[in-house]
């Protein structure tokens, strides 16, 4: 029995299998989650209203009915300032980055910010690092750990964000000027992959970027890459050409796209993947809701419990063997470390078709240190 230091928030151990071997030492480190079990977590759609006269942050049902305040909030930023891991609320103002427990209530302040020095636009996680964008100090990106400690600055600038969101695979964000952008965790990749003004406020699964065009008032929808957009509701057709709409943050299910409306029609919205059946599900009497998330969503359809893998090593063949149990249709990532500080990914990403998946790959070094971690997300079909 083995015991590895702290990962992502707490202490675990497992048997090792195969490092026995007089020179040789390959460590499991088992990949923690910070997701609870979801019976004991809040389910619904979470919202952000900073532009009415009480700022809040609320819950409601996926059908719009019941609405509830969780905290009282402040600041007044456009759009992607709400997140869920289907565990905390994590949301920003211009003097905190802060998290909400959807269970107790519970508010705490993860980071604090004088006057004038912080002015988040973007916050989003893949359930490990926190992703948030200010136009404050370069209007850049950067990652805290899930305590609200900054670990390194991620992003180039940005002009005008107006939404954020990540697959642990690629944080996209949209821009008001320029259109839809991506890059690859570590920052690099950077690419404008859609060329579209007015965007206001976007969102993901794991095949479809999906917006809001604030000019031409309409739900949109492309590929990962860019590819194949396509408007899904013209929200002047639908629900009427004298009014004035101004759709923001949005959030997207398994089956269903949400957004928030800021204009003359306050209120949450939602249609079908395909943009079918768009109906107004609540109606609102204040500034309406410029952000929104939801659990169980496209890219956390379930908690994530601990990977906990076993590790065989093959002396002869320098190789290394590690196996879990998966769950089919979602992707896994496995990650090294020779220092237990700097982990890097292993290999390709892996998907799971069964409950059980295994990798076997080189591993010639003297002591290695292994975490298997579930990506947010299904597998693209």
């Amino acid at each position: 029995m083995s015991e590895f230091p702290d990962h992502a928030g707490g202490t675990t151990g497992g048997n090792l299998h195969g490092s026995s071997l007089p020179a040789i030492f390959l460590r499991v480190m088992f990949g923690l989650s910070i997701f609870m079990a979801q019976a004991l977590a809040q389910t619904g759609l979470f919202s952000s209203s900073p532009y009415s006269s009480s700022p809040r942050i609320g819950q409601r049902t996926f059908d719009g009915s019941n609405p509830q305040a969780l905290v009282a909030t402040t600041g007044n930023s456009l759009g992607g300032i709400l997140t869920t891991d289907g565990r905390y609320i994590y949301w920003a103002n211009p003097l905190a980055i802060n998290r909400t427990h959807l269970v107790t209530r519970v508010t705490e302040t993860l980071a604090s910010f004088d006057p004038g020095a912080f002015d988040p636009r973007g916050i989003t996680t893949d359930g490990y690092r926190l992703y948030v964008s200010s136009y404050v100090d370069g209007k850049i990106i950067s990652e805290y750990d899930m305590e609200g400690h900054l670990v390194r600055k991620v992003g180039t600038p940005v002009r005008l964000l107006t939404g954020m969101t990540t697959d642990g695979i690629f944080i996209y964000w949209s821009d008001e000027e320029d259109g839809l952008y991506r890059m690859k965790m570590d920052g690099t990749e950077r690419a404008l992959i859609r060329s579209e003004r007015n965007i206001m406020g976007m969102t993901a699964d794991s095949s479809h970027l999906y917006w809001a065009n604030d000019r031409d008032e309409l739900i949109r929808r492309c590929g990962l890459d860019g590819s194949n957009p396509e408007t899904l509701v013209d929200l002047r057709q639908l629900f009427g050409t004298n009014a004035n709409y101004y759709a923001s943050g949005l959030a997207v299910t398994g089956t269903h796209v949400y957004w928030g409306e800021l204009g003359t029609n306050k209120g949450i919205y939602r249609c079908d993947l395909t943009g079918a059946n768009a109906v107004r599900l609540s109606t609102t009497s204040y500034s309406g809701e410029s952000s929104l998330s939801a659990f169980p969503s496209a890219l956390f359809p379930e908690a994530m419990e601990p990977v906990r893998p076993g590790l065989a090593y093959d002396a002869a063949a320098q190789s290394a063997t590690l196996a879990w149990p998966s769950l089919a249709n979602r992707r896994y990532q496995l990650l090294k470390s020779v220092n237990l500080k700097d982990f890097v990914q292993t290999g390709n990403l892996i998907n799971s078709n069964s409950a059980g998946t295994s990798a076997t790959f080189s591993s010639p070094d003297m002591e290695a240190f292994f975490v298997v971690r579930k990506l947010p997300g299904t597998v693209a079909p």
